[in-house]
């Protein structure tokens, strides 16, 4: 993700790995033979600890420290 600006790293700035809901999850390519799984998998990250990414990205909250 080298291609796009810093703006939007800064929802997770300092953390390596952030707690998440996934709320869907969505087979780009379907289902291969004998019912295996192929491609990627597509998710969507609504919030962050009980923050909107929306509000994080405008930085109109921050994220709550553990």
């Amino acid at each position: 993700m080298s291609h796009l600006g810093n703006e939007w790293k800064k929802a997770f700035a300092g953390s390596s790995n952030a707690k998440g809901i996934v709320l869907e999850k969505i087979g780009i390519e379907g289902f291969g033979q004998k019912g295996h799984a192929v491609g990627d998998i597509r998710f969507r990250l609504v919030k962050v600890s009980g923050v909107s990414l929306l509000a994080l990205f405008k930085e109109k909250k921050e994220k709550p420290r553990s």
